[in-house]
């Protein structure tokens, strides 16, 4: 009897575990993970989207082992209470790579990963203090996610 309730505890602990480690868009950035990736074929894809969306980069570094793309900050609408609130919101997108392998062509492989940071100030905030994105820029993220990922899909080396 023992045996036949431990073999029940096993998969409910590993719904639980599942459950606390998924990811999603709490915390204070939009995150999401953009797969295994080449990086030219990435490369390209982000210049087209960002280029798209009117997104500047600021900053590019590529290596070895990693890759690191971060865009300039973009000013939003702020919400909050009128009379306490933020008076002044700004997002940017950086996008990370970890190398993870190589293909036989030579070329290596890297886990991509896109975040979309949020940073409120004004009100109470006398700095720059991340905050969870709202709609407004989640909406703005998801759209450059979707035309990336969209890119990346297509642009298979042309």
């Amino acid at each position: 009897m023992k045996s036949l309730r431990s073999l029940w505890a096993i998969p409910l602990a590993l719904l639980l575990a599942g459950c606390a480690s998924s990811g999603g868009s709490g915390g204070t950035t939009f995150s999401r993970d953009l797969g295994r990736q080449l990086v030219p074929t990435f490369e390209e894809a982000r210049l087209k989207t960002w280029n798209k969306h009117n997104w500047a980069l600021v900053r590019d570094e590529v290596d070895f082992q990693t890759v690191y793309w971060e865009s300039d900050w973009r000013a939003f609408d702020p919400e909050g209470p009128a009379v306490t609130g933020p008076d002044e919101a700004r997002g940017r997108i950086v996008v990370r790579g970890r190398r993870v392998g190589g293909e036989l062509d030579g070329g290596s492989l890297y886990r991509m990963t896109f975040v979309g940071e949020y940073e409120v100030r004004g009100g109470a905030m006398d700095s720059w203090t991340p905050m969870s994105p709202p709609n407004d820029a989640e909406r703005v993220f998801n759209q450059v996610l979707g035309d990336l990922e969209l890119e990346i899909r297509t642009g298979v080396r042309r």
